[in-house]
């Protein structure tokens, strides 16, 4: 197997930003500049948060001291973002995709053997029964990531596909489709070396932004009965989740 190249994901993400989101006229520097401060702060999943419970507004303050204002217009189906004297005014599919490619460019992709609890609050209700009712304290290992759904849902994937711990591959215990912003606490990491960050960085990011592919995390609410219906009998490719 050969090496692959170092990818400098602030890069990566700056290149993508126009094509993956449709943006057009936007100021790229701008959300750049964003985007970095959002990945690095650990209101990520709160700003996630906010848009999931659809509240009117979020506010973040950058490294400069400068808030950043993020307001929802659930009417006219817009996000309008808001720093200093710049705003930038995205739709919502586009503000989707905004906080998509943040997660997949800027944010860790945990490695195989993580173990993890999930945060059932931030799953569409329509979703919570495909999970357990113990969902929340169950613990689940983490066995693929970046997994692409195979069927006629479209260009989506999944963040993480991971199994019931201690049980792992079973035929009594399905696989479970997990997207980052589910994810509560993490119990245990698993291995990580040069080999796994330079994968991660050169294929697992870089194939999902070619594929132009949306996690299942950052879903449209008419996309959601999709997705359930995906869960119930859709194929990916490590396996049949039924």
């Amino acid at each position: 197997m050969g090496e692959w190249s170092i990818v400098n994901k602030n890069e990566l993400f700056k290149k993508a930003l126009k094509d993956y989101t449709d943006l057009d006229g936007m100021n790229i520097d701008e959300l750049t500049h964003i985007a970095r401060h959002i990945a690095r702060n650990t209101q990520f999943k709160a700003l996630y948060k906010a848009y999931f419970t659809k509240q009117s507004n979020y506010e973040i303050e950058d490294s400069l001291g400068k808030i950043i204002n993020i307001q929802f217009d659930w009417e006219n189906s817009e996000i309008n973002i808001q720093r200093k004297t710049s705003t930038c005014k995205l739709t919502l599919l586009q503000f989707l995709k905004f906080l998509n490619l943040i997660d997949l460019c800027l944010v860790k992709i945990l490695p195989l053997g993580t173990v993890i609890k999930l945060d059932l609050d931030l799953i569409p209700e329509d979703l919570r029964k495909a999970y357990h009712a113990s969902g929340t304290e169950s613990l689940f290992m983490i066995s693929g990531r970046k997994t692409a759904i195979r069927g006629s849902f479209g260009e989506f994937y999944v963040d993480y596909i991971a199994r019931l711990y201690p049980f792992g591959e079973s035929e009594y215990v399905q696989p479970f489709l997990i997207s980052s912003m589910m994810i509560k606490e993490i119990v245990f990491v698993g291995m990580t070396n040069d080999l796994e960050n330079q994968f991660v960085d050169s294929v697992l990011r870089e194939e999902m932004i070619y594929k132009n592919s949306r996690s299942i995390g950052y879903l449209l609410d008419e996309e959601v009965n999709q997705l359930s219906q995906a869960i119930q009998g859709t194929h990916v490719a490590s396996g049949e989740v039924s």
